[in-house]
């Protein structure tokens, strides 16, 4: 049998991308003869946010309001908690849900 392997991998890209290039390598094969090609670039468009959006929290430690963030959370998963509705599904739903509670509790008490 012949065991020697020979490939010849390609990448292209514009001439203009070049400069964004950090990092070219060709992976080991394994099974077959086709290595992984990985290519690191730097995006102009994965600039990080100046500023976050954060949850205010003052609705939540609010005495008065606490008991209607709770009354929220309950109605929701009353009526949300079912057998067709994986729990991944409900809790990551439950987030939206308590979001808009809370931002709406903010705003009245401005």
């Amino acid at each position: 049998m012949h065991y020697c392997r020979s490939r010849i991998d390609y990448l292209f890209l514009q001439q203009e991308d070049l400069t964004h290039l950090l990092k070219v390598m060709i992976g080991t094969t394994t099974l077959s003869d086709h290595g992984p090609e990985l290519i690191s670039v730097e995006s102009q468009l994965a600039k990080p946010a100046e500023w976050k959006w954060r949850l205010n929290e003052s609705p939540r430690l609010d005495p008065a309001l606490k008991g209607q963030v709770e009354k929220a959370l309950t109605l929701y998963f009353d009526e949300n908690d079912a057998d067709d509705v994986t729990p991944l599904t409900l809790w990551e739903a439950h987030k939206s849900i308590i979001r808009g509670c809370l931002r709406g509790l903010a705003t009245k008490k401005k």
